[in-house]
């Protein structure tokens, strides 16, 4: 597949009459909110168009961010730009069209309009299955260590008079 450049569009167009069972493969890509607002529809033909049409965008967007559809959007893009507004302090007092961040699987800040993307360290984590997160750190090429206890491991309380 091209890769997308500056000066080219690429225009897709799928037949959701002809196209919805095999959309349906794709069903198990889509989000938990995906699955709310597909649920909406009252007619079924209607419902399976939405999610047919979903997970052939899922798939495209994927095939241009080599990534799995499943590994798409949504919680990995906001994660990191939630990350990145604590980080500098502001919370969504900061506009959103401040900075950008990639969405593929590898994290990384792609621009912002004040200071050094080459300050700041974005990284992706997966904390535990189903999950997905996100941190920045005003600092380049920062570990992060994702360290799991049970509160009861830490033994906070012995030793301690």
């Amino acid at each position: 597949m091209d890769r997308l450049r500056t000066d080219t569009a690429h225009v897709w167009a799928v037949d959701l009459e002809r196209e919805t069972f095999e959309g349906h493969m794709l069903a198990e890509t889509l989000s938990a909110d995906e699955w709310m607002r597909a649920d909406r529809f009252v007619f079924e033909k209607h419902r399976a168009h939405f999610v047919a049409a979903r997970g052939y965008l899922r798939a495209i967007l994927a095939k241009y961010m080599e990534c799995k559809p499943g590994e798409l959007a949504f919680f990995s893009c906001w994660t990191r730009k939630e990350a990145y507004l604590k980080a500098v302090g502001t919370g969504l007092t900061h506009s959103l069209k401040n900075f950008e961040v990639s969405l593929g699987r590898k994290a990384k800040l792609l621009w912002i309009k004040e200071g050094n993307i080459e300050d700041w360290t974005l990284l992706h984590l997966e904390p535990a299955e189903g999950y997905v997160g996100s941190v920045a750190i005003a600092k380049k090429d920062v570990e992060v260590k994702i360290v799991k206890h049970l509160l009861r491991d830490l033994c906070l309380n012995k030793g301690v008079h």
